[in-house]
């Protein structure tokens, strides 16, 4: 009745269309045969279940259907280390020992070796070194034409984080190191009065000259051969 009052205010309908509505409503309502209270008392929470479980399974099952299709998944690892850290040199000592030469023969003969300075015993720093470097010997030679030199080396130290370690040599480009000598096949000519320079060019600059492999420690410079004449 609230509800008609409100909904059918005077200007809406008339008294008669009012009472025969009421009337109506009422004779409809009267023919339901009330529920008795025992169902009543059981329906309102079964109801209330049952409306608990639709907004359950409408919220896990079809909203996240709706907004997040099916894909394929991966697993996502994210580690952290610190770089390796190459180890510090200091020094690299190399003690020399002779070093000789190989005269080409005339053409009846081979040639010969020659020395140029033997029982040196002399050790040098190659990372102190600079221009054109240490002098390891000097001799007077025949004048002509050489094709090889060779430098006896006794030992190679190195200090790497400030520990004194032996090392041994392994050098690349066009030096060979045969039974402790430092071999060099190249041609040079050495000129009468005239003063020919050899310059063994150690180069340590490069990555990792210095490595530890095989329970050592080894020494792979590039070493080239330079050859300069006196009037160069």
């Amino acid at each position: 009745m609230r509800i008609l009052k409100d909904v059918y205010t005077r200007e809406a309908a008339s008294a008669d269309f009012k009472t025969r509505l009421r009337n109506r409503l009422a004779g409809e309502a009267a023919e339901v045969s009330p529920r008795p209270s025992w169902r009543r008392a059981l329906w309102i929470p079964a109801a209330a279940a049952a409306a608990l479980v639709l907004i359950l399974v409408v919220t896990l099952v079809v909203v996240p259907a709706v907004n997040h299709p099916s894909r394929d998944f991966g697993t996502l690892q994210v580690r952290v280390t610190d770089a390796k850290n190459e180890p510090l040199v200091s020094h690299i000592y190399i003690t020399f020992e002779n070093v000789t030469v190989h005269r080409a023969g005339d053409g009846d003969t081979d040639g010969e070796w020659v020395t140029v300075a033997d029982d040196l015993n002399k050790t040098v720093d190659l990372l102190q070194l600079s221009g054109i470097g240490d002098l390891l010997g000097e001799g007077d030679v025949e004048a002509g034409r050489y094709t090889q030199i060779r430098i006896g080396i006794v030992k190679v130290e190195i200090v790497v984080d400030g520990q004194e370690e032996e090392a041994a040599l392994e050098p690349a480009e066009d030096a060979v190191l045969p039974s402790g000598e430092l071999k060099f096949v190249r041609n040079f000519e050495v000129k009468a009065d005239e003063t020919t320079v050899l310059v063994i060019d150690f180069d340590v600059s490069a990555e990792k000259s210095v490595v530890f492999a095989g329970g050592r420690w080894l020494f792979k410079p590039t070493i080239k051969l330079d050859v300069t004449y006196q009037d160069e």
